[in-house]
């Protein structure tokens, strides 16, 4: 399966669909402004991250972390994390399993 950007599906908060399967899918967040705020949260999936672009600041089960260009990232399922973006963000995700 190929996807081309411009046929990307998208997400619930405008991130792009590029890949869903059964056991998987890839994610792409792009430009990301300063301030976005997500509240901490768990997630019934795991997820695996590269940051392309930008800065962030994660709450990551009560400990915080900062992730910038060329970072990644693993959050388990059921982990608790929040994001405050702190210069334009750009991701990539894998998420397994797949949400749909």
């Amino acid at each position: 399966m190929i996807v081309r950007d411009e046929e990307a599906e998208r997400g619930q908060f405008g991130e792009k669909v590029h890949v869903c399967g059964d056991r998987m899918e890839m994610r792409y967040w792009e430009n990301i402004p300063p301030g976005f705020h997500f509240d901490p949260h768990d997630f019934p999936v795991d997820i695996a991250g590269f940051v392309t672009k930008g800065k962030a600041r994660w709450t990551i089960d009560g400990r915080e972390y900062i992730t910038s260009q060329g970072d990644s990232y693993y959050l388990p399922t059921g982990c608790t994390y929040g994001l405050d973006v702190i210069e334009e963000f750009s991701v990539i995700e894998v998420l397994s399993p797949a949400r749909k």
